[in-house]
């Protein structure tokens, strides 16, 4: 600290001013990050609201891919027919969708994971073409293809619940959330369609296929209960209307069937199960467009929060910042202001000795404590010295009068010393002469010396 000895009180000054300025500025910046850091992520999406577009187009996309598989499995091996011509021809234009929206995105600025899923879901779907040529060629596997859509499917649905990342809002994390669940359910409700399709069609298991059922229908209880658990009440009783239709007792005979009778015929309509359990699907579908909708008037009030909040915060920043600056300013004015008045009315009394200078008290602080003790001093020297310049004014006065007392008195003897005969003469004790003589007496002996 002795390095600031020397520095002026403005430039100390300012150095305590700039603590708290530069305190603020760092608040500030705290306070605006924190209101960005929520939009951030999404702005790779463009904004906050493309986070619900982005999950209903993978959800239409994964939508149409399961509905595909679906008439794909059940004529397995077998050449494309019109139908499931026209469940391609939906497919691509989701997909397409969901590509032209991606497209103009910047994957790199994506959460890892969302971009991870996003870019294995493409790399799988670009083998479609090939997989729809295999389903159609005699002793293709089933089993395999069934493989390709899950994981496609199950890739969409990460990315999905990689939205997640893009907030921290609790709301908007159980919207997502109850949505990944349905998708989830749905999709092992949707490879049972197919496998089942295929089965009922077939009036047999084929190779693998029987394990896939099995793994399938408990897949969908491990889903279900996962759904139970985070979803709210709302959701849940929107969930059972979707799963308990007129279909749901129709669907578990015949699923139970197939599970009890492997060697024997089913004696089941292919059709009507495509149909029953389709409308289980279709059922689950209006449930995700719902949580999708759900979801997006929930991002959009959050991005009206994240507005109003980025607002606020940028406004308590700003107002944080100016008022420490106005502060610092006038706190540092109103003490350079008290400072310079003392040092220049020292500095004119040092150099005029004019001790009726007053230094001007600008505060009621110590400082102005400080300037009234300062002027007091001043008033006391200055009436020392007027009583002292009065007593000399005295002095002088008194001297002169008795000056003018003595002159008189010398003159008035003067006068009777030249006008006696007598010779007077004015002798010391001592016996010396005095210069005071009558006229008379210096006549005779001649003027006296001085101490004769």
């Amino acid at each position: 600290m002795a390095e600031t000895r020397g520095f002026s009180i403005r430039y100390k000054l300012g150095l305590l001013a700039g603590v708290p300025v530069i305190g603020a500025l760092l608040l500030s910046g705290i306070i605006v990050r924190d209101a960005n850091r929520q939009a951030e992520a999404a702005a790779a999406l463009g904004s906050v609201e493309d986070l619900a577009l982005l999950a209903a187009k993978i959800s239409t996309s994964v939508h149409q891919l399961q509905r595909e598989r679906a008439l794909s499995s059940r004529r397995f091996g077998q050449p494309a027919e019109q139908p499931l011509q026209a469940a391609y021809v939906e497919t691509d234009k989701a997909l397409g969708d969901l590509q032209g929206f991606l497209k103009n995105r910047d994957m790199k600025r994506l959460p890892p994971r969302l971009a991870r899923d996003l870019t294995a879901a493409r790399t799988l779907l670009g083998q479609l073409p090939e997989k729809r040529t295999q389903a159609a060629t005699t002793g293709a596997d089933l089993v395999k293809s069934l493989d390709f859509y899950a994981q496609a499917d199950n890739s969409l649905i990460s990315a999905i619940s990689a939205l997640m990342q893009l907030s921290e809002e609790g709301e908007l994390l159980r919207a997502i959330s109850s949505l990944v669940s349905v998708l989830q359910f749905k999709e092992s409700a949707s490879q049972e369609h197919a496998v089942l399709a295929n089965v009922f069609q077939l009036n047999e298991f084929g190779p693998g296929v029987y394990k896939v059922l099995v793994t399938l229908v408990t897949e969908q209880g491990k889903d279900e209960r996962g759904f139970r658990q985070n979803a709210a009440d709302e959701t849940q009783a929107l969930f059972d209307r979707a799963i308990k239709g007129e279909f749901a007792a129709r669907t578990a005979a015949m699923r139970q069937k197939a599970l009890d009778t492997m060697d024997e015929a089913f004696d089941i309509s292919a059709d009507e199960w495509m149909t029953l359990q389709g409308q289980k699907v279709d059922a689950l579908r209006g449930l995700e467009n719902k949580l999708s909708e759900r979801m997006r008037k929930v991002a959009l009030q959050k991005v009206t929060e994240t507005r109003t909040n980025l607002t606020n915060a940028l406004s308590l920043a700003s107002a944080v910042l100016v008022t420490s600056i106005l502060l610092a300013v006038l706190i540092a004015r109103g003490v350079t202001r008290s400072v310079s008045s003392l040092s220049n009315a020292a500095e004119r009394v040092r150099k005029d000795k004019d001790f009726s200078v007053r230094a001007a008290k600008v505060s009621k602080d110590e400082l102005g404590m400080l300037t009234d003790a300062f002027n007091e001093m001043l008033s006391g020297i200055q009436a020392r010295d007027t009583e002292l310049e009065s007593h000399r004014h005295n002095l002088e006065g008194m001297i002169e009068a008795r000056t003018a007392q003595l002159r008189e008195r010398n003159d008035a003897m003067r006068v009777v010393l030249d006008n006696v005969e007598e010779g007077l003469a004015t002798i010391h004790l001592n016996g010396n002469l005095a210069a005071e003589t009558s006229a008379s007496f210096a006549r005779w002996f001649g003027a006296p010396t001085e101490g004769a």
